[in-house]
């Protein structure tokens, strides 16, 4: 976007800036998620003149605003390590070879394998001499037992995924914006831009060739 060059007096300049830092800490206070794609850049010179490009404000989705108590995390995070406690003597770990190849349970075959418990209890001189019904007994009873726990750590971790994904996305945008403001500001060399331009913008570094910076629409 082409960018204006006004010239001023010392005493009109202090007045513009004055001026301008409170229009940006109006939109500060009252647009919490704004998005500002050409921010007002200042450029200070000797002759006291000033590059200002045009001001243009986006208002960004806010769908989540939450606080987190620290404490409340650590009491999750605690209950989560007991958990891993409590279990670790009873879980096992399978490869993705056996994951792959073992027969399942789901939705379809539970209802199935509840009758089969019925009736290998009530009728065991059906059972074939190499299935012991004490283990068969044991593995559905701990078949039974974890399936709700997984059910709502499913719940949980759903929630919680769902939760962070929206946060993490909601200060990416908010962060590119800032990104975005850094590198209008770097164009006209305001003071200590060029610097956090260039280190922010090795994220879009790729094999030694810059990709293009991510929307933020």
């Amino acid at each position: 976007m082409p960018v204006t060059e006004i010239q001023y007096s010392h005493q009109e300049t202090q007045s513009k800036v004055v001026m301008a830092t409170k229009v940006v800490n109006i939109f500060h206070r009252k647009l919490a998620f704004s998005r500002i794609e050409n921010y007002l850049l200042f450029s200070v010179r000797y002759t006291h003149s000033y590059i200002i490009s045009p001001l243009n404000i986006h208002v960004m989705e806010n769908n989540l605003s939450i606080t987190i108590p620290p404490d409340d995390l650590q009491a999750v995070k605690a209950a989560l390590q007991q958990i891993q406690t409590i279990m670790a003597r009873y879980v096992v770990a399978l490869t993705p070879e056996q994951r792959k190849d073992l027969p399942k349970v789901n939705d379809g075959t539970e209802p199935f394998m509840e009758k089969i418990m019925e009736y290998a209890v009530g009728n065991p001189q059906f059972l074939p001499a190499y299935v012991i019904l004490g283990e068969l007994q044991k593995d559905w009873d701990v078949f039974s037992g974890i399936l709700p726990l997984l059910r709502m750590m499913d719940q949980i971790r759903d929630n919680l995924s769902d939760t962070a994904m929206l946060a993490g996305s909601e200060a990416y945008k908010a962060g590119l914006t800032y990104y975005q403001s850094v590198k209008q500001a770097a164009k006209v060399n305001a003071p200590d831009a060029k610097a956090i331009y260039e280190d922010l913008s090795k994220r879009f570094m790729k094999q030694g060739k810059r990709t293009n910076s991510p929307s933020i629409e």
